[in-house]
């Protein structure tokens, strides 16, 4: 009883939004949630610069397109109209969200179609296994968005809060992975997109109800629905948990992989896609040198399988790479099988 005491407490000394600047808020969010031509304009220009960012896997490139991404201002919107009870201005940022999405992912399965590549880069690989932190990584800042919109003090911050959540690249990722073929790493990546947006909602309507916004009551109706809509998005926040932290206790276990930093030789790459190629049920992903090992004594080839992969299709590889680099090497195969990573 006395740490909730203590917790009503904090939440009651928690700065309020005065009436003015709550007025302000509702009409910014009426005006910014819009799904309209500029709208869609920004999300696949955004959307082009995160894919070709993936396929040259350039970490600057990303994160321009995620400053320039639109889609945070839709999710903290529903996260508003969800505590307020606004349900007109929740429906009408579900809908930028929806057709901003779809719009994302068709210029992405585009921009696959005309710039094909026979591996996925580290960045596109990097979203389509995601765990427990990136959930936290999108439920803090959407608490962080709401709190730098609702402050104009603080709203600077906006274009940080934007980079960290990384909306638009997975679902780039998500398109460019199928055009691909690689549907383990375009379902993680659909994941991470999804986990985003619900935690962005969940914790901007956390923030926004301790800074004392709370249900409209001209309808009665409206709270109920957007009540359950905030329970329903609570069950999917706990049902993501679930197999995110199982990803992520897994990956401690077995402990990080090394990023794989440099590429191949183009011939080197070839004979190794050719052989996997071979093997009806497993995909190359990326192969090249760790870390900084500019003399290629060190190997990484990174599969995915919904099998265990043959033990020929590893010996394959590893003759392959010893044979043409005609020195002593090790060669470390990582296999992307069932959704889990384990290395060989």
């Amino acid at each position: 009883m006395v740490y909730l005491s203590d917790a009503k407490q904090l939440i009651k000394s928690f700065p309020r939004l005065d009436s003015e600047r709550r007025t302000a808020l509702y009409s910014s969010f009426d005006e910014g949630a819009v799904c309209d031509f500029d709208f869609m304009v920004m999300m696949c220009l955004s959307t082009t610069i995160a894919a070709l960012g993936l396929l040259i896997n350039s970490p600057a490139v990303i994160i321009g397109a995620m400053v320039v991404a639109p889609l945070m201002t839709p999710l903290i919107a529903a996260g508003c109209a969800l505590v307020r009870g606004n349900l007109p201005l929740f429906f009408k940022s579900i809908r930028a969200m929806i057709f901003g999405s779809l719009a994302a992912l068709g210029v992405s399965l585009l921009l696959g179609s005309l710039v094909p590549t026979d591996t996925l880069t580290l960045e596109m690989i990097a979203r389509g296994t995601p765990d427990i932190l990136d959930l936290f990584v999108a439920l803090f800042s959407g608490v962080a968005a709401a709190y730098a919109t609702a402050r104009p003090k603080v709203v600077a911050a906006l274009v940080g809060v934007a980079v960290a959540a990384a909306l638009v690249p997975p679902i780039a990722t998500t398109g460019l992975a199928l055009i691909e073929g690689k549907i383990l790493v375009a379902k993680g990546a659909g994941i991470l997109f999804i986990t985003n947006l619900v935690a962005i909602i969940i914790g901007a309507a956390a923030m926004f109800y301790l800074m004392g916004i709370r249900s409209l009551y001209e309808n009665k109706w409206s709270p109920l629905i957007l009540r359950r809509v905030f329970l329903s998005l609570l069950l999917v926040f706990g049902l993501l948990s679930a197999p995110l932290g199982y990803q992520t206790a897994d990956r401690i276990k077995k402990g990080q992989l090394r990023p794989i930093a440099y590429p191949l030789s183009l011939k080197l790459s070839e004979l190794i896609r050719d052989r996997v190629e071979q093997e009806a049920d497993v995909d190359l992903l990326s192969a090249g040198r760790s870390g900084y090992d500019y003399e290629a004594r060190e190997i990484e080839i990174l599969l995915s399988s919904s099998e265990p992969g043959p033990l020929s299709l590893k010996e394959d590889l590893v003759s392959i790479v010893k044979e043409y680099l005609g020195k002593e090497v090790r060669v470390r195969i990582i296999m992307l099988e069932a959704e889990r990573w384990v290395a060989s």
